[in-house]
């Protein structure tokens, strides 16, 4: 008779149920589901009715499919969070990518300088063996020429002026001898100094040679560094390229995933709210029948006209889960009160018990039902009574007092909680009961 917020109305068992799996029992008893059985007031205790179920598994349905759709939207939200992060580190990555790439351009020209120096310096170290081997034959030439130069001057030193006058044949042969003499010793200075510098520039060379040999050791050591290094940051860009792909990608299914999920867990809770729906629609056709077996009733009491104009009591301690008046495309004629399981239910007013049972079976409706006459034009009806546990202590015919307990709150019938439905009938039509009842303020 009225729909409480989602949780309230599950029992047990159906909370104990996943999503989907309460979606698949809806559907099975659906599809499957078997009419109820009919039951009369010779009141045996009769077995949970299948409507009954029936609708708190549609509402259980309804629950476990908005909360599949919260759970999908807070895996989206989680998602998107994530990509976020992942955009992040994709654009730290590309900085970190942009590094590498400025590095490697380093790494790379630095590997051309080293290997243009290396070039450079085995190209003057041909050079250098080449003049030494020049200059050292050069050397050799000028040592051997001033040996020759050395053994003249030593045999001509010992040679005296009366010797040198005697060996001439003239003074022009005196004088050739004589400056002989002087030439060589010329030459000899020039030979000598020719000697030194020549061997202290190939020393000079050997050292350059050496120097250039022990650079190319260095270089070639710096140039498998480099290239080394260079591999390593190749690969470290590559791997950091490729991570950031396979994350972003993965997220993206995974939204992909629950959105996907979210769709899905969106259309169950829709079905199931329109089930929901559709079932309140049916508890209110039900409930159109009421109001005209209770004027029958009442009329045929043997009562006179109902004399007061309030009622001294409330029917049963708790809130309005459903007022009087228009809901979901239809009329309410009663007011739902909601309570626990098994509180006690009393008669609003004094009266004579007409119906205590089943009186609606025949329009499918299974709801356990106690109507009291106040008179031969008003009525009240309770609906939904338990018929499983706490029977109404009631017979047909007999005087109740107002106060007097009539029933236990229950869920008989088509109900998606445990309530009551309490309706005041007068000369046949259906009123508001808040107008007959007093405020809760008054009772206390």
């Amino acid at each position: 008779m009225y729909l409480t917020p989602r949780g309230r109305t599950v029992n047990a068992f159906v909370n104990a149920l996943r999503p989907f799996a309460a979606l698949a029992l809806v559907l099975t008893i659906l599809i499957v589901g078997a009419p109820p059985a009919l039951a009369d007031d010779s009141r045996p205790p009769v077995a949970p009715n299948a409507d009954q179920k029936k609708a708190a598994d549609i509402e259980a349905a309804a629950a476990a499919a908005r909360d599949a759709k919260l759970q999908y939207e807070a895996a989206i939200a989680m998602a998107d969070a994530k990509l976020g992060l992942l955009e992040l580190q994709r654009a730290a990555a590309r900085s970190q990518v942009e590094e590498l790439a400025v590095e490697i351009a380093k790494t790379d020209a630095s590997l051309v300088d080293v290997g243009g120096r290396l070039a450079d310096t085995r190209a003057l170290l041909a050079q250098l063996r080449e003049d030494i081997v020049r200059q050292t034959n050069q050397l050799a030439a000028r040592e051997a020429l001033y040996s020759i130069h050395l053994r003249a001057t030593y045999r001509d030193s010992h040679a005296s002026v009366l010797e040198l006058l005697l060996a001439a044949s003239s003074m022009t042969d005196l004088a050739n001898l004589v400056g002989t003499r002087l030439a060589l010793d010329r030459q000899d200075v020039v030979l000598a100094n020719e000697i030194r510098t020549l061997r202290a520039d190939t020393e000079t060379k050997r050292a350059g040679s050496a120097a250039a040999e022990q650079e190319i050791v260095t270089l070639q050591s710096q140039l498998t560094e480099q290239r080394a290094r260079a591999a390593a940051q190749r690969a470290a860009f590559d791997a950091v390229v490729q991570q950031a792909a396979v994350a972003v990608d993965a997220q993206s299914a995974a939204r992909a995933d629950a959105v996907a999920g979210r769709a899905r867990a969106v259309q169950s809770a829709k079905w199931a709210e329109e089930q929901a729906l559709e079932l309140a629609r049916q508890i209110l056709r039900a409930e159109e029948s009421y109001p005209e077996l209770a004027a029958k009733l009442a009329s045929a009491s043997g009562l006179g006209a109902f004399s007061g104009t309030k009622f001294p009591v409330r029917p049963l301690e708790g809130f309005i889960s459903s007022p009087f008046g228009p809901r979901l495309g239809g009329f309410h004629n009663g007011m739902d009160i909601a309570a626990p399981m098994y509180s006690p239910i009393v008669a609003a007013a004094a009266g004579i018990v007409v119906t205590v049972g089943h009186p609606y079976l025949a329009s499918g409706d299974t709801a356990e039902v106690v109507i009291i006459a106040h008179g031969n034009d008003l009525s009240t009806l309770y609906g939904h009574l338990d018929d499983l546990v706490k029977l109404p202590p009631l017979k047909l015919g007999q005087k109740v007092e107002a106060g007097q307990v009539i029933g236990y709150v229950g869920m008989s019938g088509h109900t998606t909680g445990p309530h009551v439905h309490f309706m005041t009938i007068f000369n046949g039509k259906p009123i508001d009961p808040l107008s007959f009842i007093p405020p809760v303020a008054a009772i206390r």
